[in-house]
């Protein structure tokens, strides 16, 4: 019979229980309540995991139901409490606090002092604010011995903290800090200094685990499934992780307090908030929601609340919350199902609510103390009672019955207690209460089915019950405080020792066995402890313990499924284990700019090795982010990339030429930088020098140097470039046809081309600037506005210095610009937007002076211009980027739509690294892009076509940085960019070549029309080798080229003029090989290329420009008489032929008039001239030629003579001499003639 009753209890409990579990999966979350240590006048509660009654022995599992949180909480006496002076042997037990003022001591040791504080018996020390200072230390908190203090115990006597440090400024080092751009070097990481900070409190709760530190934050462990490590994350952690501090706390922030509920957590603030954080279901977290919360968030304050109220203590249940007020009152929330609020309701409540005080309490009655578990809760009163409500099913309410009770019931007092009895401290567990008399005995009530009850047996109580005193207590031992788990207890003795009891299936009694006691046992010291340790602090969790050493080390053992150890493990333990805190410091990345190191790797002595990424040469910021129990702010480093440097020498070959003299010496190029060009222009004796060449393409001295160099003179006989005439002899009577052969065609060739709309520019190998093509705005720069079809010299700027020379020219809509030698930008065309940035809108036709930007350093230069459609750019010396122009779509990037007609400053971007400046700037139509010294891109502008790259069509009026393509390897960064109209292209540092913006016509070289608003990979050519990758590429309106590894040039996009060069018009929308020119020689490569508009252009192999494409203003700049298509490339044929304007035959030498004027000259298809000789003078007469060279005015020809023969020849006999008469006399006529002749044309020629 009575075990049939016994197996229906059990079943019967069962049964509750499950409906306790089943109130817990309506959230979502597994319950808990979090213990508290077993200091003085703290208190904890209860919780459970699985329902003991379910099999003769409990299983070691996660838990299902409720464990203990920390709940002491007092308003007047703090928790957790341990006494700071010794209590043992006190007849009492406990002591009345007395009207005693204490002085508690801060001993800085070598910093900054701080003041004393008087602090009344049983008050609060306050941590001092700001923490003091020492020169290279860092402060690890205040310590009484190896103990670190807790500011929420009460101060029972004078005491004096000492101030821990640890020596270092507490970031990372790298060693060594330079190294080559081209990555690989090998750098030692040496983390920040292993800290002294230990912790000073704990809660524990269902599967995590919280403490404070001695420096004032604040870290927790174990199951995070519900955000209740408050990390930002639901990711477990098995070591302690640092609690991320909440929004807009001021600074030097500090946590104060923490307790844990089973899947909730809560922390009280310097600042005198609330935070919660976790599983929020039930309305525990108290914000006025039911949404979980991965940080701490504020607690809503109660309604009706007096200004200035704040938060003075708390603790949590497994599912509901509870605090006091500065107003005195005590407010709970959360889980209600057993009416466990104590509001008379069963009504679940998410933000703070009064506790109802109980019946027939005397006037001015107050809360003291307050302990939650799952299901029920306790508090003190000031009337000293003891009062519970909530589940009562196994008597754990105390009061004789197994009735829930919905608001506080008084529980009985003890059988046999002294007159003037009251209670000192209560702790509620999961089924089973716990509390402290006036007498100094603890009392247990409530299930007792794993003997947590302590007293001998395993018999539930339903009123409170003697717990056991330890075996060898000394006469006159009592309690000091008491903190229950779900099935098993902990208690502080006035001996100074703690005791444990309970359930000990996974080890939580930390005793070295798995076996129930049902009497207090001493909690087992560590293995290896020294003489003399004894424990401080102590509390219980669900199924897990925890304590801190006399060493200030903490100590946890128990059940470990979560991590709640907190030891690196997810082993359960059965002995006190150390908590390894702090962690040792470990990168969890390490950025050189935006490049990832790479091959992290510990070293045995506690320092990290890593590998260098590649990266541009200079400074550049080392962000190492880390880890030192969790995620700490970023440390940052620096770090200098050096560039190696390669040598550009300087030759000379030409056997037709002598050794030239002045020849320069080599130049030093960091990698990426630029040659100079030598000033002055080395000289040989009869030959004229042509400039600087690698093999026969003339070389660039814009591009970067990437390896060691050679330039070679190139040279012309200087004897080769005088014309030529014949016959050079003829009767005085002219009328002769003279053939005048041009100089030899000079060695001079182009080596950079650039297209704009509808003209093109040039700089040839001598240093000059070249343009043809539409002029209607000025824009050739040759001071006038009539179109040229052929390359034609553009004078240099007025004011030019000697030696002068023009390293860099680009072409816009219908403006142009260039830098020239002495590090100026000058600008002509059209300045209706103010793009040529000279402070008018005014347009010019020759080279203007660009105003250097207000502020700009003494010796800036401009490094690099690019130009859009109506819009300018350029990067100063200064590393800045400067934009003028038209700004209708925020492409400026200066944060408007307003035009600007001089250049102005942009910001850098938002989050750039230290150190950061520009490397590219490239304009299209109307959007611009700039790569930054950190390697990303970034976009601004119009937007319609999703050009910018960012993933919208959304414009933007600031430099934005777009996504790395889908894809892209670690470390990836941008190396070139190109942009047309309405799209855009960039090369990456993974040789792919990746574009995006308007698809019409296929240019983006994907195979589709498509329109893509993010980088997308570009189509490698058909057939393309192994190891293929993209070098340079170049955008017009709606067709995009781009050269390969291979030395080919691939064209794809809008061919209707033939601007793909493939001899057709048909669109293409992949990449397509541009044929080589007609007759081009074996290994023929192209080496730079441009579009503009509607025409292409490209530099060969062999030193000539080919063009193709529209021609409408004369853009392509062929010789007319070349009839070659203009889909396929057609060479410019460079330096152009000679022009003849006039030939004088006879000269005024005084004067320097023309005595004798050549007739009906007129140029012959061969490329000579035909001029028909004036009557002169019989005799020589020296010819003078005036001629022009590619647009340019030549020096006069002088070095020929013309030979006049007398037609006079008189015979001496005969006939003949009258034929001399008439001879003469015919001659004397025409030599009148001719000097009226010449006489006229000296005037005409003076008059010109």
């Amino acid at each position: 019979m009575r075990q049939r009753s016994g197996m229906a209890v059990a079943a019967l409990v069962f049964l509750l229980a499950l409906s306790c579990t089943s109130a817990l999966a309506g959230s979502n979350s597994s319950p808990s309540g979090a213990a508290t240590p077993t200091t003085l006048d703290q208190q904890q509660e209860g919780g459970g995991l699985e329902n003991p009654y379910g099999d003769d022995s409990p299983q070691a599992a996660s838990p299902s139901f409720p464990l203990p949180t920390s709940s002491p909480l007092s308003h007047t006496t703090p928790t957790p409490a341990s006494p700071t002076r010794d209590t043992a042997g006190d007849a009492a037990g406990v002591q009345d606090r007395s009207s005693a003022a204490w002085t508690v001591s801060f001993d800085t040791a070598g910093g900054g002092s701080v003041d004393r504080q008087t602090i009344p018996d049983g008050g609060q020390a306050s941590r001092p604010s700001p923490d003091p200072a020492r020169n290279g230390y860092l402060f690890d908190g205040w310590f009484q011995g190896d103990v670190a203090y807790d500011f929420t115990q009460p101060v029972t006597g004078s005491i004096t903290l000492t101030a821990h440090w640890t020596k270092g400024d507490g970031h990372w080092a790298i060693s060594p800090s330079q190294g080559p751009i081209a990555g690989g070097a090998k750098v030692t990481l040496t983390p920040p200094a292993q800290r002294g900070i230990r912790f000073s409190q704990l809660s524990m709760g269902g599967l995590h685990s919280a403490a404070i530190s001695s420096d004032g934050n604040l870290y927790t462990w174990g199951e995070n499934g519900s955000g209740e490590l408050g990390d930002g994350t639901n990711t477990n952690q098995n070591t302690p992780v640092q609690v991320k501090k909440p929004q807009n706390t001021p600074e030097g922030f500090t946590w104060k307090q923490v307790s844990i509920g089973w899947s909730h957590s809560a922390a009280f603030g310097s600042d005198g908030n609330l935070y919660t954080w976790g599983e929020n279901g039930r309305g525990q977290l108290g914000n006025g929601t039911n949404t979980n919360q991965k940080t701490p968030i504020p607690v809503n304050k109660p309604q009706n609340t007096p200004e200035g109220f704040t938060w003075k203590q708390f603790t949590l249940g497994d599912l509901n919350t509870a605090a006091f007020g500065s107003d005195g009152n005590l407010y709970i929330w959360g889980n209600n199902q057993y009416g466990q609020l104590g509001n008379g309701t069963t009504t679940n409540q998410n933000t703070p609510i009064l506790v109802n005080k109980p019946q027939n309490t005397p006037e001015g009655f107050t809360w003291k103390q307050v302990s939650l578990s799952c299901n029920h809760s306790g508090a003190i009163g000031s009337d000293g009672n003891l009062y519970t409500w909530g589940w009562n099913y196994t008597g754990q309410l105390g009061d004789g019955t197994s009735t829930d009770r919905h608001t506080p019931t008084l529980v009985n007092k003890p059988q046999g207690a002294p007159v003037g009895f009251t209670w000192k401290q209560v702790s509620i567990g999961w089924q089973h209460s716990a509390a402290i008399g006036s007498d100094g005995n603890l009392y247990t009530w409530g299930q007792n089915y794993r003997t947590q009850l302590g007293d001998g047996s395993n018999t539930d109580r339903y009123t409170p019950t003697l717990v056991s005193k330890p075996q060898g207590a000394p006469v006159g031992f009592t309690w000091k405080q008491v903190s229950l788990g779900d099935w098993h207890s902990e208690a502080l003795g006035s001996d100074g020792n703690f005791y444990i009891w309970g359930w000990n299936i996974n080890g939580q009694l930390g005793d070295g066995t798995n076996t129930d006691r049902s009497r207090p046992i001493p909690v087992s010291k560590p293995q290896g402890a020294p003489v003399g340790f004894t424990w401080k602090y102590a509390i219980p969790g669900c199924n897990h313990s925890a304590a801190i050493g006399s060493d200030g080390n903490l100590y946890t053992w128990g059940v470990n499924s979560n991590g709640q150890l907190g030891n690196g493990t997810t082993t359960n333990q059965n002995t006190p284990t150390l908590v390894n805190f702090p962690g040792a410091a470990a990168p969890t990345s390490v950025l050189f700019g935006q490049a990832k190191a790479t091959g992290i790797t510990a070293n045995q002595d506690g320092t990290w090795q890593a590998s260098t990424p590649k990266h541009e040469p200079g400074g550049v910021d080392v962000t190492v982010g880390w880890s030192r129990n969790g995620s700490q702010p970023d440390d940052h480093l620096q770090y200098t990339y050096i560039a190696p440097e390669y040598q550009v020498g300087f030759t000379s070959k030409n056997d037709s030429c002598p050794a030239p003299t002045g020849m320069p010496p080599s130049q030093s190029v960091t990698q990426d930088g630029q040659a100079e060009r030598p000033y002055p222009d080395p000289r040989a004796e009869g030959c004229l020098f042509d400039g600087w060449f690698q093999g026969d393409v003339a070389y660039d001295f814009s591009q970067p140097v990437t390896h060691d160099t050679i330039l070679t003179a190139h040279w012309t006989r200087e004897d080769t470039q005088h014309w030529s005439i014949s016959p050079n002899h003829g009767p005085e009577t002219g009328g002769t046809e003279v053939t005048l052969t041009p100089p030899a065609q000079r060695g001079i060739r182009f080596s950079q081309i650039r297209l704009g709309y509808n003209y093109s520019a040039a700089i040839g190998s001598d240093g000059n600037l070249y343009t043809w093509g539409g002029n209607d705005d000025g824009q050739l720069g040759n001071g006038t506005t009539t179109n040229q079809n052929r390359p034609a010299q553009i004078d240099k700027p007025q004011g030019a210095p000697e030696g002068f020379t023009w390293k860099q020219v680009i072409l816009g809509g219908w403006h142009s610009a260039a830098i020239g030698s002495d590090g100026n930008l000058y600008t002509w065309g059209d300045d209706g937007s103010g793009q040529l940035g000279d402070g008018t809108n005014t347009n010019q036709k020759t080279p203007t002076l660009v105003n250097k930007p207000q502020g700009t350093p003494e010796g800036f230069t401009w490094k690099q211009v690019s130009l859009g459609g109506f819009h300018s750019a350029a990067i100063g010396s200064d590393g800045n980027l400067y934009t003028w122009g038209y700004n209708k779509y925020g492409q400026l990037g200066n944060g408007t739509t307003t035009n600007q007609n001089r250049p102005a400053q942009i910001d850098k971007p938002q989050g750039a690294p230290e150190g950061f400046a520009w490397k590219q700037v490239i304009l299209g139509g109307w959007h611009s892009a700039a790569i930054g010294s950190d390697g990303n891109l970034y976009t601004w502008g119009r937007n319609d076509d999703g050009q910018l790259g960012n993933g919208t069509t959304t414009n933007q009026n600031r430099p934005a940085q777009i996504d790395k393509p889908q894809g892209a390897p670690e470390g990836f960064t941008w190396k070139l960019a190109s942009l047309g109209e309405h799209h855009s292209a960039a090369i990456g540092s993974d040789g792919n070549l990746y574009t995006w913006g308007n698809n019409q016509y296929g240019q983006l070289g994907n195979g589709t029309t498509t329109n893509q608003n993010t980088p997308i990979l570009v189509n490698k050519p058909q057939g393309a080798p192994e190891g293929f990758t993209w070098t340079q590429a170049s955008l017009g309106d709606g067709d995009s080229a781009a050269f390969g590894s291979d030395g080919n040039l691939y064209v794809w996009g809008w061919n209707k003029y033939g601007e793909l060069g493939d001899d057709t018009t048909t669109d293409r929308y992949t990449p397509t090989l541009v044929g080589k020119p007609q007759g081009a020689p074996d290994g023929f490569t192209w080496t730079q290329a441009s579009l503009g508009w509607y025409h292409s252009a490209a530099i060969g192999s062999d030193g000539q420009l080919y063009t193709w494409g529209s021609n409408s203003n004369g853009q392509l700049g062929r010789d007319p008489s070349n009839a070659w298509p203009s889909s396929r490339p057609g060479p410019v044929g460079f330096p152009g032929k000679p022009q003849t304007t006039s030939v004088c035959f006879g000269q005024n030498q005084e004067q320097g008039t023309c005595l004798a004027a050549g007739k009906d000259l007129k140029p012959s298809p061969d490329g000579t001239w035909k001029v028909t000789t004036p009557p002169y003078t019989p005799g020589l007469a020296p010819v003078a030629i005036d001629w022009t060279q590619d647009g340019k005015q030549q020096e006069t020809d002088k070095g020929n003579t013309y030979r006049y023969l007398s037609i006079a020849s008189l015979p001496l006999t005969g006939g003949d001499g009258m034929l001399l008469l008439l001879a003469t006399g015919l001659l004397t006529a025409g030599a009148a003639t001719a000097a009226k002749s010449r006489q006229k044309q000296a005037r005409t020629r003076q008059t010109a």
